[in-house]
């Protein structure tokens, strides 16, 4: 085993726990407003209520995302482990391919709850 093997797997863990972290925060309201990271549309940038309403609709693929993530990084380290190295990369790309799978649709729900928001607000 060589230990440069890890660094990929470690990588996934650590990035699907920060998504994981980023997903709880929305779920909860305490992701707070910026111009860098979330779901970012004028129209969710207009209230803190605007912002939390988009965000409590992407947070379950966040936190789905993440966790696949971080699984896919805790399998790979499994497969270093074992002495399997050729499918420490298809083990990462399935967590990836899951993660921005629910980037998309989460996206796509976080729209619609900001619309509801809106609507029920007017």
């Amino acid at each position: 085993m060589n230990p440069v093997d890890l660094i990929g797997p470690a990588i996934a863990i650590l990035a699907g726990l920060l998504i994981l972290w980023w997903g709880i925060a929305c779920l909860t309201a305490r992701f707070p407003r910026n111009l860098v990271l979330g779901y970012r549309t004028r129209a969710a940038l207009t209230s803190k209520a605007a912002w939390d309403a988009a965000h409590r609709g992407y947070a379950p693929f966040l936190i789905g995302g993440g966790l696949l993530l971080a699984l896919s990084g805790a399998i790979a380290i499994i497969l270093v482990l074992a002495d399997a190295t050729e499918l420490v990369g298809p083990a990462i790309t399935v967590g990836i391919i899951a993660l921005l799978a629910g980037l998309i649709i989460g996206g796509i729900l976080a729209h619609g709850a900001l619309r509801r928001h809106l609507t029920q607000t007017e």
